[in-house]
């Protein structure tokens, strides 16, 4: 006999938490890289969308 596994359904994530909290539990390391360039591009969206103040 063959054994039946069984599929969860996948569930999209709705926000940036939802994809910190799976990391979290598989993956440290992209996790990181995920917070990194959240920050970043988080940060830049107030700046009009530069980086590190180059419109000053």
């Amino acid at each position: 006999m063959f054994e039946e596994t069984r599929r969860c359904k996948f569930v999209k994530p709705k926000s940036i938490e939802d994809y910190c909290n799976r990391l979290r539990k598989y993956n440290k390391t992209l996790l990181s890289y995920l917070n990194e360039a959240y920050d970043t591009l988080h940060l830049a969206g107030y700046y009009r969308g530069t980086p590190f103040g180059e419109n000053d």
